[in-house]
């Protein structure tokens, strides 16, 4: 089944190689009354995610944002595809990287960074406009993909545009390993807990929330300054990536105010971008265990 499900995924990519980029959208509107009027696709999830998140919206009001939900995933599968064979030239003229000079300041200073962010705008995009336009490698910590051979070829793929892919397994590695030249390590740190005990625990979106503390850890512990990027679209098709730097010493922060700071910018992000986010995801199918705290941010 792996095989055929990577088989299926080049034959994807190919056919997507030959669709010019302005004709890539034509194929959006029949893939979105699929997944949206035909199979429904985590309906359930995206709607209890929007209503909770948003109490204060009308019924309407959250039909139409499901509805640009949906638009917005299809546009992200087609272009997430269209990623591994856009021209260079295409992709820097489509995702702009605003701020640059933030990421790059400690770059010059011969500093590693923490580079954090959530599922917001296309974060494929950004893997690879990172790995052309950093002045440092860009290290992409991310969860394996259950098929390996489609996990392998995003990390080729990662690679031929300058940056590495790193698995969550290899964290403590990656982190502690000698380098000369600075790196940017990406965490994108929004999804749910694996194991909610070992979480930090925020309100966020109107709920109580966990959020695996990896990038707060390793800050701490390297002394690393901790970035925000922000992504949005500003029409179809194209977006934008807003730096910050969300902590420059992380070792003045006591455990668990990193992820409160965090989770606090990346919800002002979302309430300004609503229909970027990434609703499909059963963000909050865990509840805090009654020994962990609620942090306050």
């Amino acid at each position: 089944m792996d095989k055929l499900t990577y088989y299926l995924y080049k034959f994807f990519v190919a056919t997507m190689k030959l669709v010019p980029m302005k004709s890539l959208y034509v194929f959006g509107y029949p893939i979105y009354l699929l997944i949206h009027k035909v199979f429904r696709y985590r309906k359930g999830v995206i709607s209890k995610n929007l209503r909770n998140s948003f109490p204060e919206k009308s019924e309407e009001e959250l039909k139409e944002l499901e509805k640009q939900v949906y638009v917005n995933t299809s546009d992200l599968l087609l272009e997430t595809i269209k990623g591994t064979g856009i021209r260079r030239n295409v992709l820097q003229e489509r995702f702009k990287i605003k701020q640059l000079d933030v990421l790059n300041h400690f770059a010059q200073q011969g500093r590693s960074a923490i580079f954090v962010g959530g599922h917001t705008g296309n974060w494929e995009w950004a893997a690879l406009a990172l790995g052309l336009q950093a002045e440092c490698e860009p290290v992409i910590i991310y969860r394996e993909l259950s098929n390996k051979l489609i996990d392998e070829e995003f990390r080729q793929e990662r690679k031929m545009w300058g940056s590495r892919m790193v698995s969550t397994k290899e964290t403590r590695t990656i982190f502690s390993e000698k380098s000369d030249a600075p790196t940017i390590y990406i965490m994108l740190s929004d999804q749910s807990p694996v194991r909610p005990h070992k979480a930090h625990w925020v309100n966020f979106l109107n709920q109580e929330t966990g959020f695996i503390h990896g990038f707060e850890l390793q800050a701490r512990r390297y002394n690393l300054p901790v970035l925000f990027f922000d992504i949005h679209r500003t029409s179809r098709g194209y977006y934008e990536c807003n730096i910050e730097i969300l902590a420059e010493d992380p070792t003045i922060y006591k455990t668990g105010e990193l992820t409160a700071l965090y989770a606090k910018r990346l919800e002002k992000a979302i309430n300004e971008h609503p229909a970027d986010y990434l609703w499909t995801h059963n963000r909050w199918k865990k509840k805090r265990p009654e020994n962990k705290p609620l942090i306050q941010n």
